[in-house]
């Protein structure tokens, strides 16, 4: 054994009448071996220390989070001097949930005489575990979808669109939290660093959501009453605005397309034209009726508060800039200035499919998982949900069709 002196001075002034460990992660063999070694009197103790494993390895490890051990009070009070609960959660659920997951630690006081013997307990309190966890995750799911990633960078969730359970939830690149415990090097952090594998990019990655905002698009332009459910707009490929052409993703233009044949195409000529007679505020104002200006609330933490829903008010304030028509058209299929999460997408997509607005996510189990509420479609609900089955069906997300299953999705770039 190598002793580091540092590390005993340490803890001769933080906590000079606990135990030093001597060494750790003994082996089975080891342990009995020593157990039959050492005398009942022996200054060498041996202690039994739980430690967290993780089975799946990396798999939902941003979900999951890890626990570490946690440094001893550094202050001038007594307490430093006595037990302090070891592990502690640092990230996912381990960390949302520590008061849960934790239980309590236990505790032993002895009387000791000068050269430090234990000869009398004063006071014994038994450590409770803590209450188990059930997450929602489907680890079949959860497995498939990090496999579909291979080395690419990005996030993925999967919710329970009547409950809003979440039933996958994926950031990669990712972290082992086997790796972490009981703690953990610069070199294992620069590791995971490299790549921004600490950051959970489902929940605290700000992307411009690209053609999925269409269906926000849509549903203003429906609830101002500026489109006529089967009128038709003609693409010829581009879009001139501001003396500017602004492309459509089919340069050679979609012809005449109605509101259902846009979403199943996504024609980006439809959503400007529909986006500039709506307006800027009418499109923010619904992306906020979906929740899409604040957090979703899911219990894991770091959340970021910092999407955006651009309009001409923001950006005279934060850019200091008028708002030009181009604006509009951007964010009007998704562009631009707009950022949201990857798991607010998610919620937003949910809520439209039960004809609501909001949906809060959860990872944690119920024994009885709250129903949310649904609503009938009225008639712009509806084409919108049937442009999105044609584009599962025979547009831009066709390959997301399965066989005996009707699926309504949207492709965003």
């Amino acid at each position: 054994i190598t002793l580091d002196l540092a590390k005993i001075e340490k803890h001769l002034y933080q906590q000079p009448l606990m135990p030093y460990p001597l060494l750790s992660d003994l082996s089975i063999n080891q342990f009995a071996r020593l157990t039959e070694l050492l005398r009942v009197d022996a200054p060498i103790q041996l202690q039994v220390q739980s430690l967290r494993t993780y089975p799946q390895g990396s798999v939902a490890s941003h979900v999951l989070g890890f626990v570490a051990m946690r440094e001893p009070p550094s202050d001038d009070s007594n307490l430093r001097t006595f037990s302090f609960k070891e592990q502690v959660g640092l990230n996912g659920v381990e960390k949302s949930f520590d008061d849960v997951l934790g239980g309590t630690m236990g505790y032993e006081l002895w009387l000791v005489n000068p050269a430090g013997f234990k000869y009398e307990r004063t006071e014994h309190v038994s450590a409770a575990p803590g209450k188990p966890l059930q997450l929602t995750i489907d680890m079949r799911l959860q497995r498939a979808l990090e496999k579909s990633f291979g080395r690419k960078i990005g996030a993925a969730a999967a919710i329970d669109v009547g409950t809003g359970e979440v039933l996958s939830l994926v950031s990669k690149p990712s972290y082992n939290p086997n790796d972490l415990i009981p703690s953990f090097d610069a070199k294992t952090n620069e590791r995971i660093n490299v790549h921004n594998g600490w950051m959970n990019r489902a929940i605290q990655g700000l992307y411009p959501p690209g053609s999925t905002f269409k269906l926000m698009t849509a549903m203003a332009a429906i609830g101002a009453v500026q489109l006529r459910l089967d009128e038709k707009i003609n693409c010829p490929g581009f879009l001139q605005i501001g003396g500017r052409n602004y492309p459509c993703n089919n340069h050679a233009g979609h012809g005449d397309v109605n509101l259902v044949q846009a979403l199943e195409k996504s024609c980006n000529v439809y959503f400007y034209t529909v986006g500039l007679r709506t307006g800027p505020e009418a499109i923010m104002a619904k992306a906020k009726q979906f929740g899409l200006d604040h957090p979703t609330g899911i219990e894991l933490p770091g959340e970021t508060r910092r999407m955006n829903l651009p309009t001409p008010a923001w950006k005279k304030e934060k850019l200091f800039e008028p708002w030009y028509a181009g604006d509009t058209a951007n964010v009007a299929i998704g562009q631009g200035d707009l950022l949201t999460t990857p798991l607010q997408m998610a919620c937003m997509t949910a809520s439209l499919a039960r004809g609501d607005t909001q949906t809060i996510p959860t990872v944690a189990k119920k024994e009885s998982p709250t129903e949310l509420s649904r609503k009938p479609y009225d008639e712009g609900w509806s084409r919108v949900i049937e442009g999105m089955k044609a584009a599962a069906t025979t547009g831009t997300a066709r390959l997301v069709r399965v066989e005996g299953m009707q699926i309504a999705a949207k492709t965003g770039t």
